[in-house]
């Protein structure tokens, strides 16, 4: 990757430890899943881990709407041709 961005216009972009700001998204996505998931969740095993995020996956991505895309849930969103639905 380094010979990559030396040898192009590319640029390597690589968050700082301890930055949260350098992501912003990502750490409001991880928050999320600690509140929403992890925290409700007493996990004892990697097993149990496994299924209970998984199932939690599947509802934020197949069942639950996100107000950014018009309500849809993002399946349904990306099934629309990930046109804007307000407009």
């Amino acid at each position: 990757m380094i010979r990559l961005s030396k040898t192009s216009c590319a640029t390597a972009f690589f968050s700082r430890p301890g930055k949260r700001t350098d992501n912003a998204m990502i750490e409001s996505f991880n928050a999320r899943v600690r509140a929403e998931c992890l925290n409700v969740h007493w996990l004892e095993s990697l097993d149990e881990s496994k299924k209970t995020v998984e199932a939690w996956r599947r509802d934020y991505n197949d069942h639950r709407p996100h107000s950014a895309l018009g309500n849809l849930a993002l399946r349904q969103f990306a099934r629309n041709g990930r046109k804007n639905p307000a407009g």
